[in-house]
């Protein structure tokens, strides 16, 4: 399947640029890997999809429809390779985090505010529980523990 994709695209750079010689310009490969590609693509499909000339290619019906599912599939695919570049510089998405109560009062709660500010994108979701919750299977993408017999959130006084 994966050699038929490339095929497509090259293909698709050939009736695009109107051909061989631009697509392989293009593409960075030889004429004739190109027309190799195109060849065997319309080998294996069992229909013409060019028509040659000395001065000209052109598409027939059926590379006419070929062309048109290729160019859906590449657009699918740099949208798809967008919407991660995106991720890399602006997050986006659901943060499930689980926390023990102990820390709901805490100053923590304000870097979970910070933290929703800085990253509007991020549907931010937390649960406060006592008990203790493993990640593996769990919703919850993190998961945020207390463990200390005693628990004192005083500030010691500096006089």
């Amino acid at each position: 399947m994966i050699d038929k994709l490339r095929m497509m695209a090259i293909s698709q750079t050939v009736a695009e640029l109107g051909s061989f010689r631009a697509a392989a310009k293009k593409l960075n490969l030889s004429p004739s890997v190109i027309s190799h590609h195109v060849t065997q693509l319309a080998t294996q499909l069992g229909l013409p999809l060019l028509y040659r000339s000395s001065r000209r290619i052109s598409l027939t019906q059926s590379g006419h429809d070929l062309l048109a599912a290729s160019q859906r599939m590449t657009h699918a695919a740099q949208e798809g390779l967008m919407a991660i570049n995106r991720r890399m510089t602006e997050p986006v998405g659901k943060l499930s985090v689980t926390l023990a109560t102990a820390t709901a009062h805490h100053p923590w709660a304000d870097l979970h505010l910070k933290f929703a500010r800085a990253y509007p994108k991020v549907q931010l979701s937390m649960n406060f529980t006592d008990q203790r919750v493993g990640l593996e299977g769990s919703k919850f993408d993190m998961a945020i523990s207390v463990f200390s017999r005693h628990l004192n959130m005083s500030i010691p006084d500096r006089h």
